[in-house]
């Protein structure tokens, strides 16, 4: 399961085995083997398993900028940047049914696939192959009309954002809501939309998963990693985390510690 984020470069998801459902600005979507998405700079996103069912995929991050030394200014504007900025619409879904789509899914593969040590030239290649899926984007796409979901998509990201830099602190609903000028349940609205949590959900997920870097990273007794991390009483944070990982903090941190000295042994 990968949880609702958001990175400035693109990203191409391929699913190869198992059941997916990929959340992104304009829903839900159900992907299965052989399928693939784009999602684009700055959208949040998030890959859910179906039902507990395990999956095998493959993801390619990059950065559209480092493609614009292949193109002129003009062209670069024209036919690149539309697309990464949501001016024209492409499927959400490729699928093998379709020809075109069908090429951009079969590059995707041949790219996660690819063992680019040594090889002279695989930049080069990979490159070339990048620009091959975004010109069957661009062949392909229509123009779009409509701005809304980028505007309410915009709030969930700044939320985020503030989130992010102040989890030590007390964070409340009414907060949240007040940094960027909207009303509680509106905000609601837009979380669930886009990332199909909540607001105060999606602050327990980050304080827990800053909670487990810091318990990995750092030598930092139970009590410190709670504080740093905005939980109002240890024993809420130990309920918290035993939600999330199945134990508390500190036999999460004796486990993997353990599993680092013997790396045949799983962690929890």
């Amino acid at each position: 399961m990968v949880s609702p984020h958001y990175h400035e470069q693109a990203e191409l998801f391929l699913l190869e085995e198992g059941g997916v459902r990929i959340q992104n600005c304009e829903g839900s979507h159900i992907l299965r083997p052989g399928e693939g998405t784009l999602f684009f700079p700055g959208e949040i996103h998030s890959v859910l398993d179906r039902n507990g069912e395990r999956y095998t995929s493959c993801a390619i991050v990059f950065s559209v900028e480092a493609l614009a030394n292949s193109y002129t200014q003009a062209a670069f504007e024209n036919t690149i940047l539309p697309i990464m900025h949501r001016e024209i619409r492409v499927p959400r879904i490729f699928t093998p049914g379709s020809v075109y789509q069908s090429e951009i899914l079969n590059a995707i593969r041949e790219i996660c696939h690819m063992n680019g040590e040594g090889v002279r030239g695989y930049e080069l290649y990979v490159s070339g192959l990048l620009q091959k899926i975004l010109a069957c984007c661009v062949m392909n796409g229509m123009e779009r009309k409509d701005n809304l979901r980028q505007s309410v998509e915009e709030i969930v990201k700044q939320t985020m954002k503030y989130i992010d830099k102040n989890m030590a602190q007390e964070i409340t609903l009414e907060k949240l809501a007040s940094r960027v000028f909207v009303s509680r349940e509106y905000l609601c609205r837009c979380f669930q939309r886009v990332a199909q949590t909540s607001p105060m959900a999606y602050v327990n997920h980050r304080r827990i998963a800053r909670a487990a870097t810091l318990l990995l990273s750092t030598k930092d007794n139970i009590a410190e990693v709670c504080e740093q991390c905005g939980f109002p009483t240890a024993s809420y944070f130990n309920k918290q985390f035993r939600r999330y990982y199945g134990c508390t903090p500190t036999e999460f941190r004796r486990a993997n510690r353990e599993a680092r000295s013997h790396p045949d042994q799983p962690s929890l």
